[in-house]
């Protein structure tokens, strides 16, 4: 299940970089029937928002495929925005498997980042 959390301890405990509080920033919590186990972070970006992920060792493959379709959904449903970006570390194959998975396009690249998209059309 994935709702929307303005609860910051909670978002905190999923976090691994430093929190930031911000009515700009939506945090989209994964949990399943014993407790919370991906944090799905958005804010601004260029014509959309751009997404990033912390997943616990409980949202792996493809429940975080289906957990990534959620939050898209999510976001969709609750908002004017049409379209989701992701930058993900070329090194960090697992991520760009699961953008991939989950429904996202290949758009760009350089030496760093790999940059992936999905449209509201996605989930209509």
């Amino acid at each position: 299940m994935i709702e929307r959390s303005f609860d910051y301890r909670r978002i905190n405990r999923l976090v691994v970089w430093p929190l930031i509080i911000s009515s700009r920033i939506i945090y989209l919590i994964e949990s399943n029937g014993s407790g919370d186990i991906g944090l799905w972070t958005f804010h601004n970006y260029e014509d959309g928002l751009m997404i990033h992920a912390d997943m616990t060792l409980d949202c792996r493959g493809q429940r975080a495929v289906e957990s990534a379709k959620n939050s898209f959904k999510w976001i969709f449903d609750n908002s004017e925005i049409k379209k989701i970006y992701a930058r993900i570390s070329v090194e960090n194959r697992a991520a760009s498997f699961i953008a991939i998975s989950s429904g996202m396009k290949f758009f760009y690249c350089d030496k760093h980042f790999r940059f992936y998209e999905v449209n509201h059309e996605f989930c209509s």
